[in-house]
C-alpha cells in the first residue's frame, strides 16, 4: 500500500547539468571561448571549443610561415607575405567574387607522361626532364593566377590590402590543385595549359644539341609537353572531397578524349579541359549525369555536350559567351533557361523540335547571334541552319547549347574581352 501510494503522484527528475553552449565548429564539443573572425567588421563573437582555438591558431600560423607554393608565388611577386591576404576558408574565397558564393576545383595533369618516361635512357635525363616538368608547371601555375587575380594583386601593388580569392592545395611534378572563385575557374584552367605547353616547348628547344634528353625528344617527335584539366564548380559548402573526386573523374576524362585525338601520337596528346558545374541534388558521378542529362555514349541518340574540349574550342567557347554578354538586348534569363530545357530533352526528335520553336521566337539579333555561335564550333562549311541545334565535329553530331548555358556565369566580363597571354619566354 505504501508503494501504492507513494507512486500515485508522477515524479520528476530534477536536471541537474548546466546549459551549455556547442562549439561552432566543431558542434560535438562545448565551447569554451568567444573569438571575433579577423575580416568581420562587427562585434560578432563565435562560441568554440579548446580544440577549434588551437586548430585556428595553427591554420593562421600556417598561412603566415608556409615555405610552399604559395610561399614561393608571393616571393616571385615580390609581395610581402601577410596573414590577411589568403583567405581562411573556401567560403570566405568564393565570396570574394562579388558575393557570388560559387567555387571552382581545377585538377590538372600531364599527357602521356606514362608512355614517354620509360624511353628516357639515362639517369642524366631523366633528372633533367623532371626539372623540366616540376618548373614547368609552377611557373604556368603562377602566370596563371597572376592572369586571373590581376585586379587584386594591382591592389596589393599599390600598398593596399585585400585577400587574393585562390589558394594553391597541390603543386608538384605534373600535378596541380587550385582553388577558385568559379568565375576565374575556366579561365585559370585554359590559361595554365597553355603556358605549360609554350613553357615546356621554349624549354625543350633550349636543351643543348648533345643533351641525351633533346636526343630522346628528337626520337619520339616531341616538341613540347601538355597537360589536361578538370574542373568541377559548386557551392563553397559542398563537401571538398565529393568535389575533388568529381574534378579527378572530369581529368581523367579529358585525358582520355586527348588520347583518342586525331591530334595525338603515341608519346604526345592535346591539351583538353573538360568541366562541370553541379549542385547537390545532381551528385557528382560524372558518367552517370552525363548519360543521364546529356545523353553521352547513349544508343540511337544525340550527345547534347561538346566537352571535353581542346585549347581552340575553350577560345570559341569564352568568344561566344561574349557574343552572348555583348547583346545591345541580352537574352532574358527566362530563355535561356529554357533554351537549355530544350536542348536536353530526352527524345532527339522532341529537342530539335523545341529548339527550333524557340529560336524562331527570339530576337533576330539574337538568332544571328546563335547562327554565329554554331558556325565557330562545327566543322568548316558544315554547319546547316535546318539541322539546329546539332552541329558536326569530327565527323559525329552533337549539341553545343547545353556547354554554353553551363559556362555563361563562369566568366567574369572583362576576362571575355581579353586573350589568353602566353609568356614566349621562360627561366630556365
Amino acid at each position: 500500500m505504501r508503494q501504492v501510494r507513494e507512486l500515485a503522484s508522477p515524479q520528476f527528475a530534477t536536471n541537474t547539468f548546466p546549459l551549455i553552449r556547442e562549439c561552432h565548429s566543431t558542434s560535438q564539443q562545448p565551447a569554451q571561448h568567444l573569438l571575433q573572425r579577423l575580416d568581420d567588421q562587427t562585434d560578432r563573437l563565435n562560441a568554440i571549443s579548446t580544440t577549434s582555438l588551437r586548430k585556428i591558431s595553427r591554420s593562421q600560423q600556417v598561412h603566415i610561415d608556409d615555405k610552399g607554393p604559395w610561399s614561393e608565388w608571393l616571393e616571385r611577386l615580390m609581395i610581402r607575405k601577410s596573414k590577411n591576404i589568403r583567405c581562411r576558408d573556401f567560403n570566405e574565397m568564393a565570396g570574394g567574387d562579388h558575393g557570388n558564393s560559387r567555387m571552382g576545383l581545377v585538377y590538372a595533369d600531364g599527357n602521356a607522361m606514362g608512355k614517354l618516361i620509360p624511353q628516357i635512357d639515362s639517369p642524366a635525363a631523366f633528372e633533367v626532364f623532371s626539372e623540366i616538368v616540376d618548373g614547368s608547371i609552377r611557373e604556368s601555375c603562377y602566370r596563371a593566377l597572376d592572369h586571373v587575380l590581376s585586379e587584386e594583386l594591382k591592389i596589393l601593388r599599390s600598398g593596399k590590402n585585400c585577400r587574393l580569392p585562390a589558394d594553391i592545395l597541390l603543386l608538384g611534378g605534373d600535378d596541380l590543385v587550385v582553388a577558385l572563385p568559379a568565375k576565374r575557374a575556366l579561365l585559370f584552367a585554359e590559361t595554365v595549359a597553355s603556358e605549360f605547353q609554350e613553357i615546356t616547348r621554349q624549354r625543350i628547344l633550349n636543351l643543348a644539341p648533345g643533351n641525351s634528353l633533346k636526343r630522346c625528344f628528337e626520337r619520339l617527335h616531341v616538341i613540347c609537353l601538355t597537360i589536361s584539366c578538370g574542373v568541377a564548380v559548386a557551392s563553397s559548402r559542398y563537401p571538398i572531397g565529393l568535389l575533388l573526386e568529381l574534378a579527378e573523374n572530369l581529368l581523367a576524362n579529358a585525358k582520355q578524349r586527348g588520347s583518342q585525338s586525331s591530334k595525338s601520337s603515341e608519346y604526345q596528346a592535346p591539351s583538353m579541359i573538360d568541366f562541370q558545374s553541379i549542385t547537390a541534388s545532381s551528385g557528382h558521378e560524372l558518367q552517370r549525369f552525363r548519360r543521364d542529362q546529356f545523353f553521352v555514349d547513349c544508343i540511337d541518340n544525340v550527345p547534347r555536350t561538346l566537352r571535353p574540349y581542346s585549347l581552340g574550342q575553350m577560345q570559341i567557347l569564352r568568344t561566344s559567351i561574349n557574343t552572348l554578354h555583348s547583346l545591345s538586348r541580352p537574352i532574358p534569363r527566362g530563355k535561356i533557361k529554357s533554351i537549355y530545357q530544350a536542348a536536353t530533352e530526352p527524345s532527339a526528335f522532341r529537342s530539335r523540335l523545341l529548339s527550333r520553336e524557340l529560336f524562331t521566337r527570339v530576337d533576330l539579333t539574337h538568332q544571328k547571334a546563335l547562327t554565329t555561335i554554331m558556325h565557330r564550333f562545327a566543322d568548316e562549311s558544315t554547319f546547316d541552319i535546318n539541322h539546329y541545334p546539332w552541329i558536326t565535329t569530327d565527323g559525329a553530331r552533337c549539341c553545343v547549347l547545353p556547354d554554353l548555358v553551363d559556362a555563361f556565369d563562369l566568366y567574369e566580363n572583362r576576362d571575355l574581352r581579353s586573350t589568353i597571354h602566353v609568356s614566349k619566354g621562360s627561366t630556365a
